[in-house]
């Protein structure tokens, strides 16, 4: 189907995050076969992981024959390990890039040791059992504070997408409904509203996406694409040298205490003078109803200058 519609065959989140080979030099046909997943194991957090699935699959007792079930599990982790590595990043807040593959080699594990213990048929030894204590000590003081920093971490990351990605759905919502908007974190608010969407990161914008792979993703593009929109909005850190110089920033949001969001600051930019006033007005309305873990900073005012002007809160239209 995606390639029917004109879109490449791997998911636009692999072809524009990922790692995928280029074939156009030999350090890349080394990364290619394999040498990226090489070098990227040594920070992996799931290399001790890897390294007891290794060894469960090497010491099983039948050297013929069909896998057992744990055997069928651990091979699989071992394989998406290994394309995770190889085409992807683990450097996800929150572990939330590996967590598949952790609770995959888990139960795998788990698995295993219930049928190694089964098949047993005289009790462990008391070294025996001093080699599972250790295995265990080992594995809580590896995933044990990963699990703490996940759970304390949690509550906060959840607060951050209620206060940015649901507060600029809010924000369309009531004062954008139908517009054509220009933005770069697009879940939410495609999720919540109709609005016609420019994907700026290129995820949902096949045109943008292919200008990126070929690195010419750059300031006339963006100036050409979004020539029909009425606003963006935009985390400034990602666009770098590529925000037309017509357009005006009027506000920015940013997050207290940002945990999860790829970015603490949002700006709105009206894309034409005339536009000024209505995102100006919506701003204004929609500033009292912002959470308190939001803060608000006008950029730009009707009347005013370009430049800084923070206020604790925004005045009335």
């Amino acid at each position: 189907m995606s390639l029917t519609l004109g879109w490449s065959f791997l998911p636009t989140t692999l072809v524009l995050k990922g790692n995928v080979p280029a074939f156009d030099s030999a350090w890349s046909l080394l990364n290619a076969l394999g040498l990226r997943a090489l070098v990227a194991i040594r920070g992996a957090h799931i290399d001790l992981l890897l390294l007891a699935a290794a060894f469960v699959l090497m010491t099983r007792r039948r050297t013929s024959g069909p896998l057992s079930t744990s055997e069928i599990i651990l091979a699989l982790f071992l394989t998406g390990s290994a394309l995770h590595l190889q085409l992807a990043s683990m450097n996800g807040r929150l572990y939330r890039y590996e967590v598949y593959l952790v609770a995959l080699a888990l139960t795998g594990l788990g698995l295993a040791l219930y049928e190694r213990r089964r098949s047993q048929k005289t009790p462990l030894g008391m070294a025996q059992r001093a080699g599972v204590a250790a295995l265990v000590m080992i594995f809580l003081s590896s995933f044990g504070p990963r699990a703490w920093n996940v759970s304390q971490g949690t509550p906060s990351a959840s607060r951050n997408v209620y206060d940015q990605h649901l507060q600029i759905a809010r924000f369309l919502q009531n004062f954008y409904p139908d517009a054509r908007v220009a933005a770069n974190d697009i879940g939410a608010i495609t999720y919540y509203t109709d609005i016609r969407l420019i994907d700026l990161w290129g995820l949902a914008h096949r045109e943008i996406m292919e200008l990126k792979r070929a690195g010419k993703f750059d300031l006339p593009a963006v100036e050409r694409i979004t020539r029909d929109a009425e606003i963006a909005i935009l985390y400034p850190a990602w666009f770098e040298g590529l925000i037309p110089p017509g357009w005006i920033e009027v506000a920015r949001w940013r997050l207290k205490r940002n945990v999860a969001a790829s970015s603490d600051t949002v700006s709105f930019y009206a894309l034409r003078p005339e536009d000024v006033p209505r995102l100006w007005a919506a701003l204004a309305a929609m500033a009292p109803e912002l959470p308190e873990g939001v803060d608000f900073a006008w950029v730009s005012l009707p009347g005013q200058p370009t430049g800084p002007v923070r206020v604790s809160a925004p005045p009335g239209p």
